[in-house]
């Protein structure tokens, strides 16, 4: 189960990934065709792609750990649950033979 949902988170990080490296040429395009061309505006919207597709790529990657953490977490509670489970099952057959033991014969 964990690990669909960690396939899952990888694929939709590689996807962010894709998507952040896209805008990032696109930026670096229009940042060259502004300079080379002499237009700010365009210079400053390639600047500005460039670094929203930089943060896009960042962003994908910091979910993807986020997530990837969120999963490992519940599958150590779920593993810890179970032993602390097992845990209490041992102590109470552990009182249930000491009480039986010190229980009169008379039952």
């Amino acid at each position: 189960m964990y690990e669909e949902k960690r396939k899952k988170a990888a694929t939709w990080t590689w996807i962010g990934t894709a998507i952040g490296i896209a805008l990032l040429l696109l930026g670096v395009v229009a940042l060259i065709i502004g300079l080379v061309e002499g237009n700010a505006s365009v210079t400053v919207i390639g600047a500005m792609m460039f670094l929203f597709g930089d943060g896009w790529m960042t962003g994908s990657k910091l979910l993807y750990w986020t997530w990837n953490t969120r999963f490992q977490l519940e599958r150590d509670i779920k593993e810890v649950h179970v032993d602390v489970l097992s845990v209490l099952e041992r102590i109470e057959r552990l009182e249930h033979a000491a009480t039986a033991k010190t229980a009169p014969n008379g039952n």
